[in-house]
């Protein structure tokens, strides 16, 4: 009597409380909150619940909000989502179907929710059908819980990703897949990516304020798509990728943070959305600060104890020209430049960071008429790659520091050194543009290498700065023509020594009478002093190819500026013209001889 009792009320109320597993056997499409869909008969609803739907062809509307503890869904079967139905997990979801999380209000949201520590496995596809002001499909989790998809499984769509997620397999944003809005936004919890994050064509992918750990994963854009990247969140190990016309971007009112990262392809700033970099950071592709319209700099900022930057990729700072600008800052790391290029304009350091631009370093100001401007903190600035200006820009140094790398002034272009500049013994000072170092000293014990090829390179004293060749420094000096030769022109005091070398361009032999002049100095009654160690007033010199030889003079014009010129070039005839010649004398002696 009682057992009748129950399976009276259970069919009244067409919901099985406690139930081992409910399968599909309607054998077409239907409802899920049809009792008699389902083997045993009643509505599966309870977290102790294992749910089958097998049969390859239905498609079940569940049009309220059960909970389970597992789930199959065979291939050719589609569960599908009514407006504002949530489906609440236990245990683990089997899905080589379709599950299609379908929100179509304009209000509240459709969701998939983890109630527990659930897996989403399978070969199938987790859609998601809408991003908007109101009404979204979201995948959350409950607090303290994580849905972790396994490899083969798929996420895509549009919508939100709010609870904490371990991937495996694929999430992508996809418009393709969505009925409304383009973007899928991962925010609330922090995520593990092991696998891809992705955005399809004309899609977005919004990672908000959290971190995820994607250590052996990829995040990528690929072509015609955007991952935006913001407002504090960042991405820890793995590769940051954009493919073809792709697109990595930053954006909100707190960093887009890089730890121990790989990025290829193109990184960009939206308006401030500035970038934070820690650690390991091998950039193969380009990343742009771009202030556009912010009212602020946009920044890279340099994070914790420091970045480490490799792979040859550049990081592109725009200046706008106006009170914005792109700059580098931190909070007293150290930013060490292995094997990166940093181009363009704005403040490199604001003294809050130190600098070490290695040997595959290049910090390039080619910014037209613009100005880059290192400054370090107290660790100080050290240079074995290269700093360069060109394109009539200006690189401005407000730092004493020995240049073991190259200093490449290019034509119309300034470097300008704000405190005592040592080249070393190794580095060299070179290109066609101005050196001013007239603030305080200049002291070269490596080369100096005017011109880019034969050409002409200004260093300005003019400031009662100085510059003294220690015994170590060489001066290379090229000629091309009588009329294409390099010119060292000092304008300020010079102390000579060290050597001086000369090297004929292409095959040039100048002519007796032509005179060179190839360094000048002097201003204010600042004259030359001293001479090149290897070649005294008056003597010759050979060039360094073995052409030839120059009297090499030094000359005091005036009170006020001094030259040293090559004259008198004597060439050498070749080993085999010396071989004709004096076979030549040999046959005419021995003629002479028998006669």
């Amino acid at each position: 009597m009682a057992r009748s009792a129950l399976l009276a009320g259970l069919f009244l109320t067409g919901t099985l409380p406690i139930q081992a597993q409910s399968v599909w056997n309607l054998g077409g499409n239907g409802n899920w909150n049809t009792a008699g869909n389902w083997s045993p008969v009643g509505v599966p609803n309870g977290s102790t619940t294992d749910v089958v739907i097998g049969d390859g062809a239905s498609t079940i509307t569940m049009n309220l909000s059960p909970a389970i503890r597992n789930l199959s869904i065979a291939s050719g079967n589609t569960l599908s989502f009514s407006n504002q139905s949530d489906l609440v997990v236990h245990g683990t979801v089997t899905n080589n179907g379709l599950i299609f999380v379908n929100q179509t209000g304009n209000s509240g949201s459709t969701a998939f929710q983890a109630e527990a520590n659930a897996i989403l496995s399978g070969t199938g596809l987790l859609r998601m059908s809408r991003f908007a002001n109101g009404g979204n499909s979201r995948i959350t989790s409950a607090a303290g819980f994580t849905l972790t998809q396994q490899a083969g499984h798929t996420i895509a769509g549009a919508g939100y990703l709010n609870g904490a997620l371990i991937n495996l397999g694929v999430v992508q944003a996809d418009v393709s897949q969505a009925t409304t809005g383009n973007q899928l936004v991962l925010d609330f919890e922090n995520k593990v990516n092991q696998n891809l994050l992705q955005a399809a064509a004309n899609s977005i992918l919004a990672i908000d304020v959290i971190s995820i750990t994607n250590t052996g994963g990829t995040i990528r854009s690929l072509a015609g798509s955007e991952v935006q990247i913001g407002n504090g969140a960042t991405i820890i190990g793995g590769t940051v990728e954009s493919i073809g016309t792709g697109l990595i971007r930053t954006y909100g009112t707190a960093n887009a943070n890089f730890r121990n990262v790989t990025i290829n392809g193109r990184v960009e700033t939206n308006s401030r959305g500035d970038i934070g970099l820690e650690g390991a950071i091998h950039n193969t592709g380009n990343i742009r600060l771009n202030p556009g319209n912010a009212t602020s700099d946009t920044l890279l900022e340099i994070l914790g104890t420091g970045a480490t930057l490799t792979g040859g990729g550049t990081i592109t700072m725009i200046g706008t020209g106006n009170a914005n600008e792109a700059s580098l800052t931190g909070a007293g790391g150290t930013l060490t430049i292995a094997n990166q290029t940093f181009e363009g304009s704005g403040d490199f350091g604001r003294s809050l960071i130190g600098i070490a631009n290695q040997s595959g370093g290049l910090i390039h100001a080619n910014t037209t008429g613009q100005s880059m401007r290192i400054n370090a903190n107290a660790s100080g600035f050290t240079n074995q790659g290269t700093l360069r200006a060109s394109n009539s820009g200006t690189l401005i140094i407000d730092e004493s520091f020995t240049n073991d790398g190259l200093i490449d002034a290019q034509a119309n272009s300034l470097i300008d050194v704000n405190g005592v500049l040592t080249n070393g013994s190794g580095g060299t000072i070179m290109g066609s543009g101005e050196l001013d170092a007239g603030a305080t000293q200049l002291i070269n014990n490596g080369n100096i290498s005017p011109g880019n090829s034969a050409g002409q390179l200004a260093i300005d004293l003019a400031n009662l700065g100085s510059m003294t060749f220690g015994s170590t420094a060489r001066l290379n000096i090229e000629l091309a023509s009588a009329s294409s030769f390099d010119l060292l022109a000092i304008n300020g005091e010079a102390t000579l020594n060290g050597n001086l070398a000369i090297d004929l361009l292409g095959g040039y032999l100048p002519n007796a009478s032509d005179v060179f002049t190839i360094l000048t100095a002097g201003n204010d009654n600042e004259l030359t002093m001293g001479q090149f160690f290897n070649v005294a007033h008056g003597q010759t010199l050979f060039t360094a190819g073995g052409e030839g030889f120059f009297t090499i003079n030094y000359l005091d014009l005036n009170t006020t500026s001094s030259q040293v010129r090559l004259s008198n070039f004597t060439a050498v005839p070749e080993p085999a013209s010396c071989t004709v010649l004096a076979l030549a004398g040999i046959i005419s002696l021995g003629l002479r001889r028998r006669k």
